[in-house]
């Protein structure tokens, strides 16, 4: 063989195996957790092959879903407990009421106990440190990454609560005049708010000024941002489907219909794809975040309800 060829050989083996390693990072950053209400069962799903690499049993109506590191946090709206999943176990702590809603900051577990109308705060390791009650039911709940700040939309109110997580300072109730449903802090320190009535609500802080409300369909449930944060993904249970909006400006971009009950939507790591649960379905369906368009689908079991990448 010529020096020449043996170069080409060379490039060649090189190329191939980048493609592979490639390839490999790509899977690995195309995991996603999904609870599972129908079965009793939270899933790790690679979307890339199809395939569920794991699978837990948390009984009572797996909900809503909070990954971070390799910490799982799953909220069982039916009975009174969480589900902490890390290391291939599942440690159930029961906090009492029905658990609605997960997040985690830091080391710490946020819970909104809808049936309990308070928020308890979990050390991921299971130690139940603090229980907040509130007025009202608590739904759907956000943590101020920069402060600690937890704010929470009140099932059948226009209010939010707010209070910080290490203070002892009561309370705060906000009244929106809206129908207050998902929460989420978004590019800039904005929070977002899906409305039931099917609106986008963006609100400047820390004033909690309302700077833009977008319509969209008639239900709006849950919200995703992509990478960099450009734009989120908003999915309408009602109008059976998905709104994708910029950012900065607030405005929208596609409406993307939905072949089932879209509930929450996630991005993969490698900000490629989307990801939204389809309840009615027992599946979840991807979509390309660059085109909008959908890619696959991926059979997970019954009535998937919660979706969250893997961290």
């Amino acid at each position: 063989m010529t020096m020449h060829r043996r170069a080409l050989a060379v490039c060649l083996l090189v190329a191939l195996s980048s493609s592979a390693f490639l390839a490999h990072a790509r899977a690995g950053q195309r995991v996603v957790w999904v609870s599972l209400e129908g079965s009793g069962r939270t899933a790790k799903v690679d979307i890339v092959s199809g395939r569920t690499i794991a699978s837990f049993a948390t009984p009572g109506r797996p909900h809503n879903v909070a990954v971070s590191g390799g910490v799982v946090a799953v909220a069982m709206w039916s009975s009174p407990n969480i589900a902490i999943i890390r290391a291939g176990r599942v440690r159930t702590v029961s906090l009492g009421g029905a658990p609605h809603d997960v997040k985690i900051w830091r080391d710490r577990i946020v819970v909104a106990n809808q049936g309990g109308s308070r928020v308890q705060v979990v050390r991921t390791d299971g130690d139940v440190l603090r229980s907040v009650p509130l007025s009202y039911r608590p739904h759907d709940l956000a943590v101020n990454p920069r402060n600690g700040k937890v704010w929470i939309t009140l099932e059948g109110t226009g209010k939010l609560a707010m209070f910080r997580l290490g203070s002892d300072a009561p309370v705060r109730y906000v009244s929106t005049g809206r129908r207050p449903h998902d929460i989420l802090f978004g590019p800039g320190g904005r929070l977002w708010i899906t409305d039931w009535d099917g609106t986008a609500l963006v609100y400047a802080m820390p004033g909690l000024r309302l700077v833009r409300a977008v319509k969209l369909g008639s239900e709006a449930h849950h919200l995703a941002f992509t990478r960099g944060g450009r734009f989120v993904w908003i999915t309408d249970h009602g109008a059976s489907a998905i709104f994708v909006l910029r950012t900065s400006p607030v405005r929208r971009v596609d409406r993307i219909t939905f072949p089932g009950e879209p509930h929450h939507v996630t991005i993969t790591r490698d900000g490629a794809r989307a990801v939204v649960a389809d309840h009615a379905n027992a599946r979840l369906v991807v979509y390309d975040t660059s085109t909008h368009r959908r890619v696959k689908f991926v059979p997970v079991g019954p009535a998937p309800h919660g979706v969250a990448a893997a961290a």
